[in-house]
C-alpha cells in the first residue's frame, strides 16, 4: 500500500516537473512535450530523441508507462548530470 502511494506521489512530481518551462521542450532538438526521461542525463526528451539516447546504449524510461523511485526523481528534479 505503501508502494502504491509512493509511485502516485513520484508521478505527481514528475508531471508538474513536466509543466515548468524548462521542462516544456526536448532538452536536445527543442521540439515540444518531452514524454521520455533520459536516466544518463536526467533529463526530458521526446520519442526521436529517446531513440537516439537509446542507439547510445543509454538508458531511457517513459513518463506515462514507466515508474521511477523516490531517489530518480530526486536526480531528475536536481537536474541529474
Amino acid at each position: 500500500m505503501a508502494n502504491r502511494k509512493e509511485d502516485e506521489k513520484n508521478e505527481r512530481i514528475i508531471r508538474g516537473l513536466l509543466k515548468l518551462i524548462e521542462n516544456r521542450r526536448c532538452i536536445n532538438c527543442n521540439s515540444m512535450g518531452p514524454q521520455y526521461v533520459c536516466t544518463n542525463f536526467w533529463r526530458f526528451v521526446c520519442t526521436t530523441c529517446s531513440g537516439i539516447h537509446q542507439e547510445f546504449t543509454h538508458r531511457v524510461k517513459s513518463v506515462s508507462m514507466a515508474k521511477f523511485t523516490s531517489q530518480e526523481v530526486t536526480a531528475l528534479q536536481e537536474g541529474g548530470e
